[in-house]
């Protein structure tokens, strides 16, 4: 639970996008450090800086998708996407395992765990070019930034009956959230509010723990 709201808390300080930036800044960080260790204590050291990276983009990807996407039925098939392309980069990642195992070097396992760094460069580029979602911009109180990405988002004047209209929802969800107040450390085991955000946050928790029982081929 400590680890979420920390993520939670960067989230909001820094936005989806700068949340994106710092995890795939760390993963290249502990990327590089890791492909070039030549002791047992600097792969650790490494591997925490990377398991830090990759719990911020994975816990801000499918925000950041959904708070983007302007239809509410694609939104649901935009973070499904993304958790597809999650699982064929692990089916990547094991062929390349595969195809560096006969190899009788250090480049037999140097190669595969700087290869990670390769993938974040690319997104840390695309993210530069990126805004910030039009939701952590109301919530922040940038309302013209937010208007103005909303817009484009929609590809219509700020003006237009649609970009109102989404604009609204998201400004009186944000008011609903901060008269709810923060989530109660009793919440996590039993949570009586109207938004039972807790609940779904535990539910998660829960789902991605089962996942992980299952284990790996």
């Amino acid at each position: 639970m400590s680890l979420f709201l920390t993520v939670t808390n960067v989230g909001y300080t820094f936005g989806r996008r700068g949340s994106i930036l710092l995890g795939d800044l760390l993963v290249m960080v502990g990327g590089a450090i890791q492909a070039a260790s030549y002791s047992v204590a600097q792969i650790i050291v490494a591997r925490v800086i990377v398991g830090l990276g990759i719990g911020l983009i994975s816990a801000t990807v499918p925000t950041y998708m959904s708070e983007t996407t302007i239809d509410k039925k694609e939104r649901g098939p935009q973070v499904a996407i993304q958790a597809i392309y999650l699982i064929n980069g692990v089916a990547l990642a094991y062929w390349i395992d595969f195809g560096m195992v006969q190899l009788n070097s250090q480049a037999s396992w140097r190669f595969p765990i700087s290869l990670q760094s390769l993938f974040t460069l690319i997104s840390f580029v695309i993210m530069l070019c990126l805004t910030d979602t039009p939701r952590w911009y109301y919530s922040r109180g940038r309302i013209e930034e937010g208007d103005q990405v909303l817009a484009r988002l929609h590809a219509k004047p700020v003006e237009h009956e649609d970009v109102q209209q989404q604009r609204q929802e998201i400004l009186d969800t944000i008011a609903l959230e901060n008269a709810e107040g923060q989530i109660r450390f009793a919440d996590w085991f039993w949570d009586r509010s109207e938004l039972q955000s807790a609940r779904r946050i535990r539910t998660s928790f829960i789902i991605l723990s089962l996942q992980q029982f299952m284990g790996k081929a």
